[in-house]
């Protein structure tokens, strides 16, 4: 978010094993998607899919279209990469289908995902903790993801498994999450960041977070996260969300919470503390219009399983 020099962008991120989602896809005479989920995919979005779905099979002369059920826990636009797993899983199960095998990286390409951050097109295939380089700076806007046509795919610096720490998730029902144009504006206004802020934001991603996650040092990994919200980008995006997302933060900590973070634009919030279920059971009481999950960190990619 940047015009740091050679690159810009770049991010750091992890993936979890709940909320989670389950794709099921047959085959078809024409391409179908139900989103059965409580807050699933707009029509805007799954006509994009749509679309994403009917431009691969006629670029790879496929003979079978398909229709795709989607459910589970993780909802529409709240910081999950919900979206980009359901692009990726759809084309993925197209291919199958069709018996055509794409790489990895024929698939991110194809999906048209992954233009601002590296994190969800690549822990969709491997899991674990990733941090992303950004790409080259070719001096163009700064845009989301949801606005570039033609995307590269930002080089992925490293990859490693996370420890089995305990992850707490929140998602407040009452803050409603951005909308493509809303994104799009929020870009325009806070690009490009200063750039010493670009650097103060690589500092704690790198010397930070990986490397607390690499020595699995817990309380390093708090103080990183707490660190990176003080940053501009992440100070931005959190305050988009106004005072009701900084009351939630501010109750979790009060019970007990020993880091809160926003996930990508939110307002999904994830946090950790040395008594998780504690802190979860009494956030349920003071925060009524907040959903809360326990998960842990995802070390693995996509299951897929294919059913005669």
């Amino acid at each position: 978010m940047h015009d740091t020099g050679l690159r810009i962008n770049g991010g750091v991120g992890f993936a979890i094993e709940s909320p989670s989602l389950t794709l099921n896809a047959r085959p078809s005479y024409s391409f179908i998607v139900n989103d059965n989920r409580k807050s699933g995919l707009s029509n805007e979005a799954k006509n994009r899919l749509l679309n994403s779905l009917e431009t691969a099979l006629n670029h790879y002369s496929l003979r079978q279209a398909v229709m795709i059920d989607i459910s589970g826990e993780a909802i529409a636009n709240h910081g999950f990469g919900s979206g980009t797993a359901i692009r990726l899983a759809s084309l993925e199960a197209l291919m199958c289908i069709n018996d055509h095998e794409l790489s990895n990286n024929e698939l991110i390409d194809l999906s048209g995902r992954g233009g601002t951050s590296g994190i969800g097109i690549n822990t969709y295939f491997s899991g674990g903790a990733v941090i992303d380089l950004g790409i080259r700076n070719s001096n163009s806007k700064h845009r989301p993801s949801s606005a570039l046509l033609n995307i590269t795919p930002p080089l992925v610096f490293q990859r490693c498994d996370m420890p089995e720490w305990n992850i707490g998730i929140c998602i407040p029902s009452n803050i409603k999450p951005l909308t493509r144009v809303e994104e799009e504006e929020f870009f325009n206004k806070i690009c490009p960041i200063k750039e010493s802020e670009a650097y103060k934001s690589l500092y704690h991603s790198v010397m930070g977070v990986m490397a607390s996650i690499y020595e699995n040092d817990k309380e390093a990994f708090d103080f990183s996260i707490r660190e990176l919200q003080k940053c501009e980008w992440k100070k931005e995006e959190r305050k988009v969300h106004g005072d009701t997302l900084l009351e939630v933060e501010n109750i979790l900590y009060d019970i007990g919470a020993s880091a809160v973070g926003m996930s990508s634009l939110g307002p999904s919030l994830y946090f950790s503390a040395n008594d998780i279920d504690k802190v979860i059971t009494q956030a349920k009481r003071d925060l009524p219009n907040c959903v809360f999950f326990k998960t842990l960190p995802c070390n693995y990619g996509r299951k897929i399983q294919c059913l005669s």
